[in-house]
């Protein structure tokens, strides 16, 4: 009978069965016992005699289990309630909790690699909304850069060339038309103001800002504008290589 003591003044509580878990106060001490058993909650073991098996039920301390996770029990003997709380630990506001920053793993996944660009050296062509563009050579001079072109009209609708959207994307930076300097219009060259007809034939020159001689290649991009009303827009990009 003493062995029984310890679950009552510790509050006996606790059914174990296969498939699930219950838990319930039982005030009525087992008969017949058929093994004791050891306890272990987060590391602390109790003695030998702390559980048992009754009936094919595992029967553990409530107090012992409740206490080692650092919650609080209680019974009410009106109500034969075991009670089980765990205290919220109060703030303090001076030193407000630190929460770490979760941390994402790494994406191993490989990144498809960006294939190498591809340069080759002039003349180069490209056909693009029925203009037959040929870049042909490359000068610098009165510190701008001279893309020399010529466009061959293909198409029946009259085409015009964008001179002002053109720019040359290089490991250096980007150069463009748009951005010589307001005293240098002039050198603009005027062949792309008009219209190339069918079959028709024009030559001439983009002015872009001086790129350095040390770099000799990059992407040309050109905007055709196809002037039949629709007033639909073509760029051509292309790869180039050339002698400085």
């Amino acid at each position: 009978m003493n062995k029984f003591k310890y679950f009552i003044s510790g509050v006996l509580i606790g059914s174990i069965f296969v498939g699930g878990v219950s838990a319930f106060a039982n005030p009525e001490i087992p008969k017949s016992i058929t093994k004791w058993v050891k306890l272990k909650v987060n590391g602390i073991t109790t003695n030998e005699n702390s559980a048992f098996v009754y009936d094919n039920k595992t029967y553990v301390p409530v107090r012992f289990i409740s206490e080692q996770l650092g919650a609080e029990v209680g019974w009410d003997k009106y109500s034969s309630t075991v009670s089980i709380n765990k205290p919220i630990p109060e703030q303090d506001e001076n030193n407000p909790p630190v929460i770490e920053p979760e941390v994402k793993p790494e994406d191993s996944t490989p990144k498809p690699s960006t294939p190498a660009v591809e340069y080759k050296k002039l003349p180069q062509s490209s056909l693009v909304g029925g203009a037959n563009i040929e870049v042909y050579s490359i000068s610098h001079r009165n510190n701008h850069t001279y893309v020399y072109l010529k466009i061959k009209n293909t198409a029946k609708n009259p085409v015009q060339l964008i001179s002002n959207e053109a720019y040359l994307e290089t490991s250096d930076g980007t150069y463009k038309q748009a951005n010589v300097a307001p005293e240098d219009y002039f050198r603009f060259d005027q062949t792309w103001y008009n219209d190339i007809r069918e079959d028709e034939t024009r030559e001439g020159y983009i002015l872009l800002p001086s790129i350095p001689k040390n770099i000799n290649q990059g992407t040309l991009h050109l905007k055709v504008l196809q002037n039949d009303g629709s007033k639909n827009e073509r760029e051509s990009s292309v790869n180039i290589e050339w002698e400085n």
